[in-house]
């Protein structure tokens, strides 16, 4: 594929009566029509509404049946998840699917990120009727599980929220009177946590700098934590699709010698007050699953375990 002109080097394959195409995704394409029983559709919107126009390392796909729209892919050549791995999104319009669009549209993910990472990774919903076979089919290979949780803020306790939020020497603030130097420092603190992740292993990278202020349209949306004028935390949160009450955290990070100090916990909690005032009604997060202290701070939180993903991966 020519990745400038959205030329597929094999635009059309016959799977019985119908025809599989693979284009690049327009602007102009009904994305909400698109990700319509999408497991991952929160994720996928998110992602969406964040892109960067012209990023040579993302990429966009549309699957076609019969010169219908049906479904996408979204894939990341760089190695944004541990061992390296790109990443990538499959989605296919429930009445559209077991027809050859997601399988063209896997080619199309491949054929975009081989050579450049040394495979893709996807999460998948754990108990999900497609998964297993995908898994199976593909010859995916599961390495991990993610758990995503959720915290309703119309029934929190804010008394015991502002003693969570109180961590001592620890200023907070929004990114609210940030000029374009703190900005940028910001985004260098969010990419070394990033890589301090277990979803990243070291290995990967987070979104480039103008991806990351994309998906902070607000100054409400990050709160940043500092001792003695040096960063130390942060915590933000993007819209999530499909309700303008919800919201995702994106990350929630510390520097190794502030951790243990009630630090992520007191930022969490001060946001989620910081949110439930604005309006939110409730906040999703995934972690993980062996993430022991991010997972210990949220049920502390109270936040409830909604689902489970497989974190599974391709390997070129």
């Amino acid at each position: 594929m020519d990745l400038r002109r959205g030329v597929w080097s094999n635009p059309t394959v016959s799977t019985g009566s119908s025809a599989v195409e693979v284009r690049l995704l327009d602007a102009d394409d009904d994305f909400d029509a698109l990700n319509v029983g999408n497991p991952m559709a929160p994720t996928a919107m998110f992602l969406w509404r964040s892109r960067r126009p012209h990023d040579p390392e993302s990429h966009w796909f549309a699957g076609l049946l019969d010169s219908v729209p049906v479904g996408f892919a979204a894939a990341r050549s760089v190695p944004v998840t541990a061992a390296g791995y790109g990443s990538a999104i499959i989605a296919v319009r429930p009445e559209a699917r077991r027809r050859g669009v997601a399988s063209a549209l896997r080619e199309a993910v491949a054929e975009a990120c081989r050579g450049r990472v040394p495979g893709v990774g996807y999460r998948c919903l754990a108990g999900h009727a497609d998964t297993a076979a995908t898994i199976a089919a593909w010859n995916l290979e599961i390495t991990d599980k993610s758990i995503e949780s959720v915290l309703d803020l119309r029934e929190i306790d804010r008394g015991a929220y502002e003693l969570m939020a109180a961590a001592p020497g620890v200023g907070m603030r929004t990114a609210g009177d940030l000029d374009e130097a703190s900005w940028r420092e910001v985004y260098d603190f969010v990419a070394d946590r990033f890589r301090e992740t277990p979803d990243f292993g070291g290995a990967g990278q987070g979104p480039r700098y103008e991806a990351f202020r994309a998906m902070l349209p607000q100054p409400w949306m990050v709160l940043l934590g500092y001792e003695s004028g040096r960063l130390i935390g942060v915590t933000f949160a993007g819209y999530r699709a499909g309700d303008a009450a919800e919201v995702n955290t994106i990350l929630t990070g510390v520097v190794a010698d502030a951790r243990g100090r009630g630090v992520a916990t007191g930022l969490k909690a001060r946001h989620a007050l910081m949110l439930a005032d604005r309006g939110v009604a409730r906040i999703y997060t995934q972690n993980m699953a062996g993430n022991a202290p991010i997972r210990a701070a949220n049920e502390h939180m109270g936040f409830a375990v909604v689902a489970e993903h497989l974190i599974v991966r391709e390997t070129y």
